[in-house]
């Protein structure tokens, strides 16, 4: 006892204001009167605790259990030579062991078994289980994976907890940038290897400035890689953007809270996969990409720590998302989306091997980082003109984008407002909401019977039932053609009701053009195409369609929704012939007129670019 008492003497020092080190150095001596005695530093652990309680020492639990550590023969904690030594540590437990005396065995075991490989820790985790069913612990088993549950395996990644996230920014080129060079090299990158839809390769390389620039933007649009079918280019595209684009993360499946504490954490640019498979169906995960289009609302709050103190967390980052049709309408609604299409025979792209391209393209992100840094203020300063044909929406997307155009110069101005109405203009088809295609549908019908006033209830519906490949004949559940109720319901989230109008048949329910007409401007507007000039209700039409007599027939333009060339193919076809000599085109001495209708059907996209177009 009396060599025990002097190998533990150095604890007396302890106070109750010890320092960490001062700590440390106690142990540090402790351990080595003990080892110089020829004895093991654990079998002393109970005597140095009650030694150190007794001094009101900090910690006293904590350091110990350095006794129970062992140690590689160099005084330095090190890995045990097998599990046998690890094990060791939970021999001599007395029956029903106190909870403090438990606690340090265990955290002492697990820094035993913290070196040993995978094989190694399953051996030492049997062998503590039996140590503890002799002692008489209540669940063993628990006891000892709870123990075991937070080390990191030989890899140095927690076991069973994946690894951890590692996003760096590269360092920024040395010399000042080239802009629109750089923009040309990154669009060419994506041209070799990608089959992409007229102006992708636009978007893409200004997206991937993006991720450089993104403090700085008013707007993140998501970049949407859509397909109908598999093999269509997206996971490649995804993964030439995980090689250009600034903090990559790339996943094929993840959470609501993985994404905002992913982006609260590291700000990185999330590269979505798969999300057909898990995003869609998923209103949650929806809500935390919709916030993050613009600076302002790009958090969400939840509630954090045994508190339940509500936090705040940033959706603020880049995003693109690859998926097999199509995304829902909010989210696609703050998306910049390319239409992927699968590569046809005769189409050639190079292969991509991933591990040198990233290589190659290391230079690429330098050059990117530093052209950010040099253009911050400009791009700050920045008012884009957008082009015309963007809905607001679609203006607020492609802003940014269009700044970072403007500030590299060369074609890039003109190249990106021409992809911009390409990808996302006027004449891009949407797929609209069951209350927007109502709408539209109710347009036509007005238009048809000339814009009365108002049309009866009745005729709406029968014109309704009565269109092909619309869902107003079978709706609701059990499908039935659409009832007035329905209708009604339809109609009125956007302040529109059926009134009463007289004839001289009586009174009826009927819908006005004027009460329409707001919702038709905003929601169901007139194609860019067609007149500009808004229809005029006839108010003496209304008269013909409710009266008892026999009307006249309505005149239809059959006509209204085909193309132009079309028509004016069908107009040389049907007209008869002319008295006077027709133009004659002096080359081919053809009828003009049949040369453009000819143009029209027989024309082919050509492969080589005109001089002064722009390049998408």
């Amino acid at each position: 006892m009396i060599g025990r008492d002097h190998s533990l003497s150095t604890l007396c020092a302890a106070t109750p204001t010890s320092t960490a080190d001062t700590m440390r150095a106690l142990m540090r001596a402790t351990r080595d009167r003990i080892r110089d005695a020829g004895a093991d530093p654990a079998t002393f652990y109970d005597d140095a605790l009650g030694l150190l309680v007794e001094h009101q020492a900090p910690d006293a639990t904590t350091w110990a259990r350095d006794l129970l550590i062992p140690t590689n023969g160099t005084g330095d904690h090190g890995a045990p030579a097998d599990p046998a030594a690890a094990i060791a540590v939970l021999d001599g437990l007395p029956a029903d062991p106190d909870p403090t005396l438990l606690d340090g065995r265990l955290r002492a075991f697990a820094a035993g078994c913290a070196r040993l490989d995978r094989l190694g820790r399953q051996v030492a985790r049997d062998g503590g289980i039996k140590r503890l069913e002799q002692a008489g612990v209540a669940a063993p088993a628990k006891m000892i994976d709870a123990a075991l549950a937070g080390l990191a395996d030989e890899t140095g990644q927690d076991a069973g907890q994946g690894r951890a996230i590692a996003l760096e920014a590269p360092e920024p080129w040395p010399d000042p940038v080239d802009g629109a060079a750089l923009a040309d090299e990154i669009r060419t990158t994506f041209l070799r290897h990608v089959i992409l839809p007229e102006g992708g390769a636009v978007a893409l390389a200004l997206w991937t400035l993006l991720t450089y620039s993104h403090d700085e933007a008013e707007c993140s649009p998501l970049l949407v890689l859509s397909s109908p079918e598999k093999r269509c280019g997206k996971t490649t595209t995804l993964d030439l953007l995980g090689a250009l684009v600034l903090k990559p993360q790339p996943a094929a499946n993840l959470t609501p809270a993985a994404v905002f504490r992913a982006i609260e954490a590291y700000a990185p640019t999330l590269l979505i996969d798969e999300a057909d498979t898990f995003a869609t169906d998923n209103s949650e995960l929806r809500g935390v990409l919709n916030s993050g289009h613009t600076p302002g609302s790009a958090y969400v709050v939840r509630n954090v720590g045994d508190d339940h103190e509500p936090r705040a967390f940033s959706t603020w980052c880049p995003k693109a998302i690859a998926l097999i049709r199509r995304l829902p309408a909010t989210l696609e609604d703050r998306a910049i989306v390319l239409p992927m299409r699968r590569r046809a025979r005769g189409e050639t792209v190079a292969r991509l091997r991933l591990g040198k391209v990233v290589a190659a393209l290391a230079p690429v992100r330098r050059r990117a980082v530093r052209w950010a840094q040099d253009t911050v203020a400009v791009r700050r300063e920045a008012d884009p003109v957008i082009p015309a044909g963007l809905h607001d929406r679609a203006a607020d997307n492609w802003r940014p984008l269009l700044a970072i155009a403007d500030a590299l110069g060369g074609d890039w101005p003109a190249a990106a407002r021409a992809a911009a109405l390409v990808l996302s203009g006027a004449g891009v088809v949407e797929d609209a909401s069951v209350g927007v295609q109502l709408l539209t549908d109710l347009r036509a019908i007005f238009g048809d019977h000339e814009n009365p006033v108002a049309l009866p209830t009745s005729t709406i519906l029968d014109d309704l039932r009565g269109m092909e490949e619309r869902p107003w004949g079978e709706w609701g559940k059990p499908p039935r053609p659409m009832t007035p109720r329905q209708l009604a319901t339809m109609l009125k989230p956007y302040g529109v009701a059926s009134r009463d109008f007289r004839t001289p048949e009586g009174t009826r329910m009927a819908y006005y053009h004027e009460d329409l007409a707001d919702a038709f401007a905003r929601y169901a507007p007139e194609p860019p195409s067609q007149s500009t000039t808004a229809r005029q209700p006839n108010k003496d039409a209304a008269k013909c369609d409710f009266q008892s007599t026999t009307p006249a027939a309505p005149v239809v333009d059959s006509d209204a929704r085909k193309p132009a060339s079309l028509l004016a193919c069908r107009a040389v076809v049907d007209s008869k012939p002319s008295t006077e000599a027709p133009v004659v085109d002096s080359d081919a001495r053809k009828p003009a007129s049949l040369l453009a209708c000819r143009a029209v059907v027989d024309s082919k996209p050509s492969t080589e670019a005109p001089a002064g177009k722009v390049y998408l």
